[in-house]
């Protein structure tokens, strides 16, 4: 996200999207966070921090980290200040507004960078991650957690929610994000110069492993509300109607009350090294 240019968010900044993010955060943790390694490292920058979601699970697991969450947005910061009150108070966070294509940090400043959903919503992410390789010191790590959305599994066939997928995905192509950013992060960080690339498949995933039904429904709620946080910006470009939106719904239920139903969101996790001269 950038100052200086004001990205087109297909999900909105409202406060619904703002406590959606914070639920993306709780949900997302057991997919993502497991992996994310900072032995010996304390100074992180995560991009594009929104409401500080990610930040506030990161300290949970990390305790010994300081982090600085950097985004173009001064409301979705408001709700940052208000979230992580307690770790900015205690100095082990700070909040910064500045654009992701002009880091206003000093070269060799961080001992790690995260990046959380971001790339997705960028014109030119390239610009970004060249950014955040200026200000990894040598030997920095950097994480970057990004969606593929082509990759998107369903069964049984939902014709509702595919259609209404096929729309969301032509409309963050229209505000110049991609949509498939995830699957391109080894070529994407290569070109930046990255070392040591590794991509991981963290995929939410539900099928007949996840027996109990309040489990089922619960990542049914979330998938359902990722879909639907962005239906005033589908609607208003006239990409879905009442009607897909009503009928990709009603298949999200029957999705969480079939055992045998199988639901993959295709997430793509890349880990990389800044080389240590």
């Amino acid at each position: 996200m950038t100052s200086v240019e004001q990205v087109k968010y297909i999900h909105t900044f409202s406060q619904v999207e703002q406590d959606r993010l914070i639920q993306q955060g709780k949900f997302t943790e057991s997919y993502i966070h497991h992996t994310l390694d900072f032995s010996g490292l304390t100074r992180v920058l995560e991009i594009g921090c929104g409401v500080g979601a990610q930040i506030s699970v990161l300290l949970q697991h990390h305790p010994h980290l300081k982090v600085t969450g950097l985004d173009n947005s001064q409301s979705q910061l408001q709700r940052a200040d208000i979230l992580l009150k307690p770790l900015i108070d205690s100095s082990r966070v700070i909040l910064q507004q500045g654009s992701a294509y002009n880091l206003p940090f000093d070269d060799g400043s961080f001992d790690a960078v995260c990046i959380f959903f971001v790339l997705e919503h960028l014109e030119n992410p390239s610009i970004a991650v060249q950014e955040a390789f200026r200000v990894l010191r040598p030997g920095g790590l950097i994480y970057c957690t990004e969606v593929f959305n082509n990759g998107l599994f369903v069964f049984p066939k939902c014709q509702g929610i595919e259609a209404y997928w096929k729309a969301f995905n032509q409309q963050q192509e229209a505000f110049n994000g991609d949509p498939n950013i995830g699957i391109k992060l080894g070529c994407l960080f290569s070109e930046a110069g990255f070392i040591d690339i590794h991509l991981r498949d963290v995929s939410p995933m539900l099928d007949g492993r996840m027996n109990n039904f309040e489990k089922r429904q619960e990542f049914i709620d979330y998938m359902r509300s990722t879909f639907l946080s962005a239906s005033s910006t589908l609607q208003s470009a006239g990409k879905v109607t009442d009607i897909l939106e009503e009928q990709m719904i009603q298949e999200f239920e029957q999705l969480s009350m079939n055992p045998c139903s199988i639901f993959l969101y295709p997430v793509k996790q890349l880990s990389a090294k800044k080389i240590d001269i």
